[in-house]
Parts: C-alpha cells; structure tokens; sequence
C-alpha cells in the first residue's frame, strides 16, 4: 500500500504502507527528514519517502518524474488542487481515494470523480474532510 500527502504519517503508522511526501519548500523536507528519522526509532515499520519537489502543468510529466508507485490514498491538507490533477491521478490509480482538507468549497470535480463522504471537523464551521473516488469503483 502507498499513501501520498499531507497527513499521511499517521495513517501509515502500524499499516504495512509507504509514506510519499511531496514538498517543494527544501526547509519542510528537512523538518520531515528529521520528523521520521527519529520516528522511525519509535516505530521501526515506518518506511517513508520525502521528495523535494513540485506537482505542476504538464501534471502528467511532472507525475512521471516522481516516479512514484501505485497510490492507495493520496490525502492534501490546504491545498488548492487543480481539477485536472485529480482526473489525471484517477485514470492512473482507479481504486485509490482522496482525502482533502477543506473550507466551505469543494473543489471542482472530473465526470469521472465523485464525492464519497464528507466529514465535518468538530469545533470548525466550515473546515471538513471530503473523501474521493473514482466513479468507476463500485465501493458505496
């Protein structure tokens, strides 16, 4: 199992799961760098890779140069992405989810994709998790 993004430390944790972040600030992947060296002391399954580098148009070249496996869960905190991304992500990876931190908007959403599950965070009027897949995969 592969996990991209934002979050997905905890989510690797105890799960037999690479952890993939993309980070294009230098002094994040560092900070990352050093946050899973020492985790790793406490939790020796942890396996993680931190690239330093940007997702950007053209998204499939930009993709193709991380080199990155077959995703089970992609997850993204504050950030705005590109509808063209996720149609893009999908066809590659059908039966991976996405899980987007999020205000009031959903971004916009591909024919393909639709919004399994919304979940709004405790304490926050607008802030929530939203849950994608792809509308090819038969999960509910």
């Amino acid at each position: 199992m592969a996990v991209a993004g934002a979050s997905s430390d905890l989510l690797a944790v105890g799960r037999d799961a690479t952890t993939i972040f993309v980070e294009p600030k230098s002094k994040k992947c560092a900070f990352l760098e050093t946050v899973f060296r020492r985790s790793r002391e406490m939790v020796s399954s942890l396996s993680c890779r931190i690239l330093d580098a940007r997702v950007d148009p053209p998204f499939e070249a930009s993709v193709d140069a991380l080199g990155l496996p077959r995703l089970d869960l992609l997850t993204s905190r504050a950030l705005a992405l590109d509808p063209r991304l996720l149609e893009m992500l999908f066809e590659r990876h059908p039966s991976a989810r996405v899980l987007l931190w999020i205000g009031r908007d959903l971004p916009s959403l591909a024919a393909g994709i639709r919004l399994r599950q919304t979940v709004h965070l405790p304490g926050s009027e607008h802030r929530r998790i939203v849950e994608l897949v792809s509308s090819a995969t038969s999960r509910s």
